[in-house]
């Protein structure tokens, strides 16, 4: 059963007009509208989980909450989902349709406080975009210790030679001189703190404590995470939790392609984060975050206890 499949002729009528109804809204319509009516319509479907995963539930959920012109920012995850979606169905033309038309409403007086719209990497500007993970890089190490390319730039940078072009943002990690969990926590809250003092991170990131974000040039965000060592096995949040050996990071090895840090078992390290096929291009992956945090349980309770200290 494909998810089109998952509700039936009328309920996907039903999801049609209400996006259609509240992008007219969104556009300066003048056909009555009433917003909250239209949510408790959305609500009153019922759609399981996986429907509600569906880009036409995605997008009638995403407009009427804008529409609404209350707590736009509830849109954000469903936005994030649409792109997913459509990025793993190679719709990307069909996303940047819809999200062209939703980054027009402020021009009609709606608020798009608290959303950002995700931009695949292969409609940045590639060269820029290096030199700013280069400077990430720089400004990362200098506050918390050595960093290199993690995760899907480091699986672009050797599986591809370049960003991978449905990822939409950079990500790196930083190796902290801690021994274990609590250690690792509070020079990852402390380090923070000094980049937040400095201006270059706006916040301590509160749904995941585990990382944070740096800005670049390219608009595109720039994700760190926190890595230690323990007992000679390396600890990378989320994906690395004692598999590797302390010598599969360290020292660091410079890219063939990009000449920056990456660990110097990349190839393992892919392994571990994407399974055994990282050679083959998954556009629809997705990270197990559930287990991943349960892995790393100590960690995170350290974090919180750390920001309450």
């Amino acid at each position: 059963m494909t998810k089109a499949d998952m509700y039936d002729e009328k309920t996907a009528d039903t999801l049609t007009a209400l996006r259609d109804n509240a992008l007219a809204h969104l556009s300066g319509g003048t056909a009555p509208y009433d917003g909250a009516v239209a949510v408790e319509a959305f609500d009153a479907l019922g759609l399981s989980d996986a429907a509600g995963l569906t880009p036409l539930a995605l997008e009638a959920f995403a407009a009427v909450v804008i529409a609404r012109g209350k707590r736009p920012r509830r849109a954000q995850k469903p936005l994030y989902k649409l792109y997913q979606a459509r990025i793993a169905n190679d719709e990307q033309a069909e996303y940047l349709a819809f999200v062209d038309r939703i980054a027009a409403v402020e021009e009609n007086g709606f608020s798009l406080e608290g959303v950002t719209f995700n931009t695949a990497l292969t409609d940045v500007d590639q060269p820029q975009l290096w030199r700013d993970t280069e400077a990430a890089i720089a400004t990362a190490a200098e506050v918390f210790g050595p960093a290199f390319l993690n995760s899907g730039t480091l699986l672009g940078a050797i599986r591809e030679g370049r960003f991978i072009d449905h990822d939409d943002d950079v990500d790196i990690a930083v190796v902290m001189p801690a021994k274990d969990p609590v250690e690792a926590a509070a020079l990852w809250t402390a380090g923070i703190d000094v980049l937040v003092a400095r201006g270059l991170v706006k916040s301590r990131e509160r749904r995941n404590l585990g990382i944070f974000k740096l800005s670049s040039t390219s608009g595109v965000n720039i994700d760190v995470f926190p890595a230690w060592i323990e007992e000679d096995r390396v600890y990378l949040y989320p994906h690395t939790s004692g598999e590797l050996a302390e010598d599969d990071l360290l020292p660091l090895a410079a890219c063939k392609t990009t000449g920056l840090p990456i660990p110097r078992n990349a190839e393992a390290m892919l392994e571990v984060n994407y399974g055994k096929g990282w050679r083959q291009p998954d556009p629809g992956f997705a990270f197990p975050w559930g287990p991943a945090n349960k892995r790393f349980s100590a960690f995170r309770a350290a974090l919180e206890d750390a920001i309450k200290a």
